[in-house]
C-alpha cells in the first residue's frame, strides 16, 4: 500500500500549500520519507527529511528540527556514516536541552552511546549509556531504562565481561516483566542465552533460548523466531550434536522462507 499513501501524502502536501500551512507540509515530508526509510530508500528518504528539515529552518520550529535530526541521523548510521550521524544528533541533543524536553534528551544520549558502540569504542559507548540511564531513572522511564541496560550489557558482552553483561541483562529482564513486554523479554532471553552459550553452560543456554521462542510465538514474531532456532541450532553444533544442529537449523530455514531475506536494521 505504500505507493497509495505516497500519493494520499502528496494531495495532502498541494492542501497544505494552498493553506500557507507550512508546518504540516514539513510533517507530511517527513511522513513519506518514513515510507521511503521502511522500503530501505534512503537516499529519497533523506531528501524528504532535510526538505522536511529546511521548513523547520524557516519557521524556528526547535521542536519539529530535532525530530527532523534525528530522522536524519538514523539514515547516516545505518550507511555507518558515523561522523555525520554524530553530528545530527549532538545538534538534536541541543535542541532537546533548549526545549527542556529529558526524555528526549535521553533517547539522544542513548543514541549518541549506540554510535561508540558501533565504531567499537566500548568505554565512551558506556560513559553515554550511563548517563542516559541516569536521566531515564531521573524520570522514572521504565523502558528507557531497560533499553540503556540492555545495551550495557551488549558492550560488556563484547569486552567479554560476561558476568557484568548478565547482570545488566537481567535487570533489564525484570523490567520486561514488570511492563509485560513479551517482545522485549523474549529478545533479553535471547541475550542472556548467548552469554551461557559463550561460557560453554550448554543447559541454562537452551534453557533461556527455549523460553524465548515460547514467547515468538505467542506473539507472532517470525524474524525472532527464526534468529532463535539458529541459536538453538548453533548450540547444538558447539555440542558436536550436528544431527540435531541440522534440525534446528533446517526449522530456522523454512521460516525464513516465510520471512524473505531478512532486513538488518540499527535502530531503538
Amino acid at each position: 500500500h505504500y505507493p497509495e499513501a505516497v500519493r494520499r501524502y502528496n494531495e495532502a502536501i498541494y492542501v497544505a500549500e494552498s493553506l500557507g500551512n507550512l508546518e504540516i507540509k514539513a510533517d507530511i515530508f517527513t511522513s513519506i520519507g518514513d515510507i521511503y526509510y521502511d522500503e530501505d530508500n534512503y537516499l529519497e528518504a533523506l531528501n524528504l527529511y532535510e526538505e522536511a528539515l529546511n521548513i523547520d529552518d524557516q519557521l524556528g520550529n526547535m521542536k519539529g528540527k530535532a525530530y527532523r535530526l534525528l530522522c536524519i541521523g538514523k539514515i547516516f548510521f545505518i550507511r555507518k556514516k558515523y561522523k555525520e550521524t554524530l553530528d545530527r544528533y549532538k545538534e538534536a541533543l541541543e535542541l532537546e536541552e533548549q526545549l527542556g524536553n529529558l526524555t528526549n534528551q535521553a533517547v539522544m544520549i542513548r543514541k549518541i552511546g549506540d554510535i561508540f558502540k558501533a565504531q567499537e569504542h566500548f568505554q565512551e559507548a558506556l560513559k553515554w549509556y550511563q548517563d542516559a540511564y541516569k536521566l531515564f531513572e531521573e524520570i522514572e522511564n521504565l523502558e528507557g531504562n531497560a533499553d540503556c541496560f540492555e545495551s550495557i550489557g551488549l558492550v560488556y558482552q563484547e569486552l567479554g565481561n560476561y558476568p557484568e553483561a548478565l547482570k545488566w541483562n537481567s535487570e533489564a529482564l525484570k523490567i520486561a516483566d514488570q511492563i509485560y513486554d513479551d517482545e522485549r523479554k523474549a529478545r533479553i532471553l535471547c541475550s542472556i542465552g548467548d552469554l551461557f552459550h559463550k561460557q560453554g553452560v550448554y543447559k541454562d543456554a537452551f534453557k533461556r533460548y527455549n523460553i524465548a521462542l515460547n514467547l515468538f510465538d505467542r506473539i507472532g514474531d517470525l524474524i525472532g523466531k527464526t534468529y532463535c532456532l539458529n541459536k538453538v541450532g548453533l548450540v547444538y553444533q558447539d555440542r558436536g550434536d550436528y544431527t540435531e544442529a541440522l534440525k534446528w537449523y533446517d526449522r530456522g530455514t523454512k521460516f525464513f522462507k516465510v520471512l524473505g531475506p531478512s532486513k538488518e536494521r540499527a535502530e531503538n
